[in-house]
């Protein structure tokens, strides 16, 4: 067998593909997972049965590049999940439309080595074991990273405080939790993370993200919870449209809003201190 299953330190059941064996096939794939499964925990509806299917699809999807089967699987669990009993009500996906809506199953999570194996043309984060592809960035995100990465840059360089990184650069918080920060900074008393050299493997003093429409809610919600519990220092969430920069710290209860700059304000940084700058020139 080309996959191996095991329990993370959560309980949560995850599948790995084992090193040199050729790609699995994805109905085999859903096999192991629904055997991998605690049978009080496995699929027992039409609609669950489907999001299995959706979550082999996309598991692979990363690790080969298997759009041709991946598309075949989906056709076949569709098809077996129009088979299956579903005592929700009538059909296959529950009685009235939108009440058999895919039911994720939590006991299936990807990892950092499904994660390694997604495609290199594409961005991906991995949150709480489930794969998330990050659209490119607009040109207004991009310039506004650019010139904030230069002032980081210049000011962390200078007094040799540590060191900071843009994407692409994998920053490791758990087996489960890969993320791609727009700005990271890592002093150099958290040099230890940087020590492996392909990632960053553990949390960073500074993490900045460029709100943008497609991950400006995540931002906001799911990231900035696994940043806060993960350790991150200070957290900047920044608008380009507003034309803002919220400033935020870690506490005992997560995340604290330090402050929020606006265009012809300063904005300081309780990590970095001495760093000022005038969001003019961030904002042109």
């Amino acid at each position: 067998m080309n996959l191996v299953t095991r329990r993370n330190r959560a309980g949560r059941i995850v599948l790995r593909r084992v090193p040199g064996q050729p790609a699995p096939n994805p109905h085999s794939v859903m096999q192991v997972a629904v055997s991998a499964t605690p049978s009080d925990q496995r699929p027992r509806h039409a609609a669950e049965f489907v999001s299995l299917a959706w979550r082999t699809v996309r598991f692979c999807q990363s690790i080969a590049g298997l759009e041709e089967r991946a598309r075949a699987v989906e056709e076949l669990c569709m098809m077996e999940a129009m088979e299956r009993p579903d005592d929700r009500g009538c059909g296959p996906f529950g009685g009235a439309e939108g009440a058999g809506m895919p039911i994720p199953n939590p006991a299936i999570k990807f990892t950092y080595d499904d994660y390694r194996n997604t495609p290199d043309d594409s961005r991906y984060e991995l949150l709480d074991g489930e794969l998330v592809m990050a659209p490119a960035p607009s040109l207004r995100h991009q310039r506004t990273g650019i010139r904030l990465s230069s002032l980081l840059h210049a000011f962390v360089t200078e007094r040799r405080l540590g060191e900071v990184f843009s994407p692409p650069c994998d920053v490791i918080l758990s087996d489960t939790d890969v993320v791609q920060p727009d700005l990271l900074f890592v002093s150099r008393e958290r040099g230890r993370i940087l020590l492996e050299g392909d990632a960053v493997r553990g949390a960073p003093d500074l993490v900045v993200e460029i709100l943008s429409p497609s991950t400006a809610a995540r931002d906001r919600t799911l990231k900035r919870v696994l940043y806060a519990r993960h350790g991150v220092r200070e957290y900047w969430l920044v608008d380009p449209d507003a034309e803002t920069i919220t400033v935020m710290v870690l506490s005992t209860d997560g995340f604290e809003v330090e402050a929020v700059y606006g265009k012809g304000e300063t904005l300081t940084s309780p990590t970095l201190r001495g760093f000022a700058v005038n969001l003019d020139e961030v904002f042109e």
